[in-house]
């Protein structure tokens, strides 16, 4: 697994977008140029057009959530993701076989051609993600210790969505943890390398909580790192795992000489204009919706149309999160703002639609 602008990415995931890629650019210029006339293609006009369609597949692609790991969905979601794809990427190809400098001959077969290979694509994106899912290229885990740390990690990594690992045991150390897992599954005790090694282990989970007193071998540690197995403690396993940070499992170490908080101003830029550009996009897409939510929240309840919150942001400053309005305008008459509860009966009917499908 690589670590890319202090995010977790799968080489597998990798692999895949970089096939992906590949295949799309080879697709679009062998398309060109098996129905151009010889000499008629200008290579370094379509070279570039390439690329362009494919990084703007591969960014809609990612943007759907294609290239996440496989054990976060069942089929039916993956699916789903996949005629989301589909309903986004088309209109958008079409917008860039616009720009893209089409040869003297009909270019309606090619553009068909490369939308039917985008299809195909995406389809077999989710098959080799079910196969994945299945059982094939899994990684054999190793949870170093038998607590209640080595049991929450055994109990999130078989979760009903996550196949993707094979937990090959718990290697108990220095005898001082409570037995928390199946006892069938713990192993003998015995060198973290050597049973490394006998169960051909690809990566170890320090589930140890307190590490002082010899009670885990740094020693050991290390040879199993030099001889190319990945070590984490729990605080990477979670951050990696559900992209969170876990309070209880969190030492202070890990805030101070992790790489997750760098802040710096070329990051702060970037991450401001990409926010910028996204949500201009994003708006413009979803103005149909938008204005078609606001006259049914005015022709059931009347104005206003829009609710606004109080929230906290970056540095502790307070500001306001403008929402279509869900509830009757006398729901807070009194002034108190109050949770909502299940079939709230404040909770007008078009409002039910906007809280389900999170307009």
């Amino acid at each position: 697994m690589l670590k890319i602008f202090s995010h977790y990415l799968p080489t597998h995931t990798l692999h895949q977008v970089l096939f992906d890629a590949a295949l799309l650019f080879i697709v679009v210029l062998g398309a060109v140029a098996f129905q151009a006339a010889p000499g008629a293609l200008d290579w370094a006009a379509w070279v570039p057009a390439a690329l362009v369609f494919a990084a703007s597949m591969i960014g809609l692609n990612a943007a759907m959530g294609l290239y996440r790991p496989v054990y976060q969905r069942c089929r039916r979601q993956a699916f789903a993701r996949v005629a989301l794809s589909l309903v986004v990427s088309v209109p958008v190809a079409y917008v860039t076989f616009g720009l893209m400098p089409w040869p003297e001959i009909a270019p309606h077969p090619m553009q068909v051609s490369i939308l039917v290979l985008l299809c195909s694509l995406l389809m077999l994106r989710v098959v080799v993600n079910q196969r994945q899912a299945a059982g094939f290229f899994v990684p054999r885990v190793l949870i170093v210790g038998t607590g209640r740390d080595a049991l929450a990690v055994y109990r999130d990594l078989t979760r009903p969505l996550q196949r993707s690992v094979d937990v090959v045991g718990f290697l108990p150390v220095g005898g001082q943890e409570r037995v928390e897992v199946e006892p069938r599954q713990v192993l003998p005790p015995g060198s973290l390398l050597d049973v490394a090694g006998k169960l051909r282990v690809d990566e170890v989970i320090v589930a140890v909580r307190e590490r002082r007193g010899g009670v885990l071998s740094l020693r050991e540690l290390l040879d199993c790192k030099l001889g190319g197995i990945r070590i984490l403690d729990l605080s990477t396993f979670f951050e990696r795992s559900l992209g969170q940070i876990r309070l209880d499992s969190l030492r202070a170490s890990w805030l101070i000489y992790g790489d997750g908080f760098r802040q710096g101003w070329a990051r702060t830029f970037i991450k401001r204009v990409f926010d910028l550009v996204v949500g201009s996009l994003l708006l413009i897409l979803a103005l149909p919706v938008m204005i078609i939510t606001a006259i049914l929240i005015l022709l059931e309840d009347g104005a206003p149309v829009f609710y606004g919150q109080e929230r906290v942001g970056l540095g502790g400053k307070p500001f306001r999160v403008i929402k279509f309005r869900s509830m009757r305008r006398d729901a807070e008459r009194d002034g108190k703002p109050r949770w909502a509860s299940s079939n709230d009966d404040r909770v007008t009917r078009v409002g039910r639609v906007i809280r389900k499908l999170r307009i």
